[in-house]
């Protein structure tokens, strides 16, 4: 089962409607959010699942040894894909501030 935080009052709203049967005004679910110690907040954003400290070092000497056997004067080029936005952009959502959400970004290249 996935489960996300509501980005807005209106799907808070619908969430009570449809679980319990009952409506509310958008003004009476905001009251009851901050009730509740709910607010708006932004998610903490953390690395994905970047490359471990081994496979970092491997690639490192795998650079150590091509410059080492390679003849004098060699040039080396890395390319890199790259798009404006790589990393997932987090919006706002319902959350409490103490627990905030978390939201994991792309593991890189």
């Amino acid at each position: 089962m996935t489960y996300s935080n509501p980005d807005n009052t209106k799907e808070v709203m619908n969430y009570i409607s449809e679980k319990f049967g009952v409506d509310y005004s958008p003004e009476s679910v905001r009251r009851l959010l901050v009730k509740h110690g709910l607010k708006c907040i932004r998610p903490e954003v953390i690395p994905g699942n970047p490359p471990s400290v081994e496979e970092q070092r491997r690639f490192i000497e795998n650079i150590r040894i091509m410059k080492a056997t390679s003849e004098p004067g060699t040039k080396f080029l890395f390319g890199d894909g790259m798009h404006l936005i790589h990393q997932n952009l987090s919006g706002f959502c319902q959350g409490d501030p103490l627990f905030p959400p978390v939201l994991e970004t792309d593991s890189s290249r």
